[in-house]
C-alpha cells in the first residue's frame, strides 16, 4: 500500500471514474483531495474530500471528517426526523469535543447509543451523501486528485465502508436518471406549485392528495423540500417529474418583469464547476441563463428555452460540440440562433471548423493572465449577438 502523499493524478472529461478506481487500489487509509483546474473564470478553489479506509469509501464532504460534518450528514439524509430530534443530534457537537476527530466507526457507535437513530440509518445517510457528491464531482471535466494518508477512519473489524466500483456504477445510473428528468426539472431551485383543480380530478388517493398539499403549502424549492424531508435530491426529483409532466404541479422560478426582458443564454458544457462560474459571470451582466451538461439532451433544452445565443464546449461525452452544432442547424425552430464554440483547445483546425459552421469562437482562459481578456472577448460577443436592453441595469 502506498503511504506517500505523492500518490496523485490529473484527469480530463470522463476519465475520473476510471482513474480513481485504479488509483484507489494502491492506497489504504486517508483522504483523496479533489481540486478543480484553476484555468477557469475565477480563482475560487473548490475542495472535495473522499475518505478511504482499507480501500473502501467511508466519507465525502467539502471538509475532512469531524463530529460537526458527520452530524450534519445524519440530519440531512435521515428521513422522518422530527425537528426536536434534529436539534438534539446537532447539539451533540457541543457536548463532545468538536476539535477532536474520532474514527467514523466510533462516531456511529456513539450516536447509536443516544437512541436517536440506528446504525443502519447512519450508514444509509453516509452512502447517500457520497452519491450526492458523486453527482456533482465524479463527472467533472478536469481537475486533479491527491491522496493524503491518515490514521484509519474506521476500526479494523468495522463493517463500515462502501465499494468504490459499486458506488461509481450507481452514480452512472443516477446520471442517466438526472438527464431523463431534466426536461421537467431544470433545477432544484424551482418552486413547485400545486394545480388544485387537476389534483382534485386526478386518480391520486385522498391520502396522496393530502400529503401533496402538505408538502407544497409553504412554497419551498425542491432542494428545500428534499432537505426538510431528509430525502435524496434525486428521489424528490423523480417524485415531482411525473406530477409536473401531467400538469398536477407547475413550476415557478422567481423572476421580475425586468428579468423577462433580458436576453437568454444556453451553455452546453459537461463541467459543473465551469458552468457555475460562467453562470455567475453572465447573470451579473444581466442575462438569463440555462445550462445543459449532457449534449444528447441539449437540443430539447434549447428548443424549450429558445435562447438568443448558445455557447457549446467542443469535447463532451457522446456528442462532440461540432456534432451538436449540426443537430441544431437541422432544427428549423432553433437553426438561426447564433452559436459560440467555447473551448480550451486553441487549435487552428477548431477555428476553421467553427468558421465553416458559421459559429463564433472563444478560448477558455488556460492561464490566470488570460481571464480578463476572456471576459472582454465574451462581453464583446454578447454585445454583438445578444445586446442587453438599455432598460436593464448591468453590474
Amino acid at each position: 500500500m502506498l503511504k506517500s502523499t505523492n500518490c496523485s493524478f490529473s484527469f480530463k472529461t470522463e476519465e475520473l471514474a476510471t482513474k480513481l478506481t485504479i488509483a484507489n487500489k494502491e492506497v489504504s487509509n486517508g483522504y483523496w483531495h479533489y481540486q478543480a483546474e484553476k484555468s477557469t473564470l475565477n480563482q475560487n478553489s473548490v475542495d472535495w474530500f473522499l475518505g478511504v479506509s482499507q480501500g473502501k469509501i467511508v466519507y465525502s464532504g467539502i471538509e475532512k471528517l469531524s463530529w460537526k460534518s458527520f452530524l450534519k450528514i445524519i440530519v440531512r439524509y435521515t428521513p422522518g426526523l422530527r425537528s426536536s430530534i434534529k436539534k438534539a443530534i446537532l447539539s451533540l457537537d457541543l457536548k463532545l469535543n468538536p476539535t477532536r476527530r474520532f474514527c467514523l466507526s466510533k462516531m456511529v457507535k456513539t450516536i447509536e447509543r443516544t437512541t436517536l437513530i440506528t446504525k443502519e440509518q447512519a450508514l444509509t445517510a453516509l452512502e447517500l451523501k457520497i452519491l450526492a457528491d458523486f453527482d456533482i464531482y465524479l463527472f467533472a471535466s478536469s481537475g486533479s486528485f491527491r491522496f493524503y494518508p491518515q490514521s484509519p477512519l474506521v476500526t479494523a473489524n468495522s463493517e463500515i465502508g462502501f465499494d468504490l466500483q459499486k458506488l461509481i456504477e450507481r452514480a452512472k445510473q443516477r446520471r442517466i436518471l438526472w438527464h431523463r428528468i431534466n426536461k421537467y426539472i431544470p433545477s432544484l431551485d424551482i418552486k413547485p406549485i400545486i394545480n388544485s383543480d387537476r389534483v382534485s380530478k386526478s386518480q391520486l388517493t385522498p391520502l396522496q392528495k393530502q400529503r401533496l398539499h402538505a408538502i407544497l403549502k409553504r412554497g419551498k424549492s425542491l432542494k428545500s423540500i428534499a432537505s426538510s424531508l431528509g430525502k435524496d435530491n434525486l428521489e424528490i426529483a423523480k417524485l415531482f417529474a411525473p406530477l409536473i409532466h401531467h400538469g398536477l404541479v407547475t413550476i415557478f422560478q422567481p423572476a421580475t418583469a425586468v428579468t423577462n426582458n433580458r436576453p437568454k443564454i444556453v451553455l452546453v458544457d459537461d463541467s459543473p464547476l465551469l458552468t457555475k462560474q460562467f453562470q455567475s459571470l453572465v447573470t451579473k451582466w444581466g442575462y438569463q441563463f440555462k445550462s445543459c451538461n449532457d449534449p444528447i439532451c441539449a437540443v430539447d433544452t434549447i428548443e424549450n428555452y429558445n435562447p438568443e445565443i448558445i455557447f457549446i464546449d467542443i469535447n463532451m461525452p457522446g456528442v462532440s460540440g461540432f456534432d451538436l452544432v449540426k443537430l441544431i442547424r437541422k432544427k428549423s425552430q432553433i437553426a438561426s440562433i447564433p452559436i459560440v464554440i467555447l473551448t480550451s483547445e486553441n487549435k487552428l483546425s477548431n477555428k476553421w471548423r467553427a468558421n465553416w459552421s458559421n459559429c463564433k469562437f472563444l478560448i477558455k482562459p488556460i492561464a490566470i493572465e488570460r481571464i480578463n481578456l476572456f471576459k472582454k472577448e465574451l462581453r464583446s460577443v454578447l454585445n454583438e449577438l445578444a445586446p442587453i436592453s438599455n432598460r436593464v441595469a448591468v453590474a
